[in-house]
């Protein structure tokens, strides 16, 4: 990456830790370009975080984990909230998003299995539109679907082909304040091409796109990582998206220790930061292979990713400071403390001010993948790798 004449703002000490400059390296040495011409602060923080000021998590309960099967979390992807601090939860088993009441309560769900109006075959990270819509990405469908807050079906967009229109909102659920916008990944720079995926690989990729409801582009915000490597360039940009009240779009890369954060309305980016890492990461890595029956009638493709995940999600709070989640060590690491079944240390949840200093590191009993903010400022925290289920937690400052 060119970063230029950048403005540095230590925001801890003077030097750059190992693994961002790992990271720095790589990027450069790849050939990834600038995100903007307009050249952002960037603060560089250390791994440990200031130890006075942190925030308390106290639990308040959990949902998900105990109870009849139909409110089970099994391969939950996501956790969002309305106003009225309902919690809306996509479940790929359940083929639906499950919804609880404030309290916890189970309520309903939106959607059932099928490939039929209203019917969901593998909900995405689905959220709640500025119009009160729920919006359901199917993947396997390729479409999306809009339903009622209560459930009630109301159309869907896309049928495959060059008339795929995926959409997903903030990673985390983050409820967008736009009128008549949506968000949705920019098309990727794609390894092959098929039957019916004209113009998605386009020239010169952005990383999101801001779209109206009839799918046409209104803007586009951040350029990709690219590669010579088309499947690790599709790789590098998978990215978490969070979304501020104040109008900013949070973007953690999952596999460098940068978070960019740009001006929605304008799509230019106001700043850089990054935060120092318990581990060198791996330079990823990506290898497709090609398995052929023995008769040469059939053809698979699997593609093996070799990569540290270093930023899982991230979330704005009212007040405006990004919340990350983090690795603090390498998928090896990992491997060998979950053969002895242990997890403690694994993750740890990072708050930055809004200027993207470190505020603190707050190491986490319980594992957690996803984060999000509801309307009164209580904390949720969704797991959905280890054992499904989410925690709802009040953040006490000091």
């Amino acid at each position: 990456m060119v970063f230029g004449d950048v403005k540095e703002r230590r925001a801890v000490r003077p030097g750059v830790c190992p693994a961002v400059m790992m990271a720095w390296i790589f990027m450069t040495s790849t050939g990834l370009p600038a995100l903007q011409a307009q050249e952002p602060e960037v603060v560089h923080n250390r791994f440990r975080a200031p130890a006075r000021g942190a925030p308390e998590l106290v639990q308040e309960f959990v949902i998900g984990l105990d109870g009849p099967e139909e409110q089970l979390f099994f391969r939950p992807s996501a956790l969002f909230l309305d106003d009225a601090g309902n919690v809306y939860v996509p479940d790929g088993s359940h083929h639906s998003v499950l919804v609880f009441d404030s309290d916890g309560t189970f309520l309903r769900r939106i959607g059932k299995e099928g490939s039929g109006p209203g019917e969901i075959t593998a909900p995405g990270s689905a959220y709640l539109a500025w119009n009160g819509e729920m919006v359901i990405p199917d993947m396997m469908s390729q479409r999306t679907s809009y339903f009622t807050k209560e459930g009630e079906f109301l159309r869907s967009r896309g049928m495959g082909g060059g008339n795929m229109m995926i959409i997903i909102g903030p990673g985390s659920g983050q409820i967008p304040t736009v009128s008549g916008e949506y968000i949705k990944p920019g098309p990727p720079v794609m390894p092959f091409r098929m039957e019916g995926m004209e113009g998605m690989d386009r020239g010169d990729p952005m990383l999101i796109d801001v779209i109206d409801d009839a799918g046409a582009v209104i803007r586009s915000i951040g350029k990709r990582w690219t590669h010579e490597d088309r499947h690790l360039a599709n790789i590098l940009n998978n990215i978490s998206l969070a979304w501020s009240p104040q109008g900013r779009i949070a973007v953690a890369p999952a596999y460098f220790d940068v978070i960019h954060v740009y001006d929605a309305a304008s799509g230019e980016v106001e700043l850089m930061f990054d935060r120092g890492l318990a581990f060198n990461p791996r330079e990823p890595s990506a290898d497709m292979q090609e398995q052929r029956s023995p008769d040469g009638s059939e053809i698979r493709m699997s593609l093996t990713v070799n990569a540290d995940p270093v930023s899982l999600d991230a979330a704005f709070d009212r007040e405006g400071r990004i919340w990350v989640l983090t690795y603090l060590m390498g998928e090896i690491e990992r491997e060998e403390l979950e053969e002895e079944g242990e997890y403690t240390g694994l993750i740890r949840l990072e708050v930055f001010s809004p200027d993207g200093e470190m505020l603190a590191g707050i190491p986490l009993e319980e594992p957690a993948t996803r984060i999000t903010f509801g309307p009164g400022g209580e904390l949720w925290l969704l797991d959905t790798d280890y054992a499904a289920s989410a925690r709802r937690y009040q953040v006490i400052w000091p």
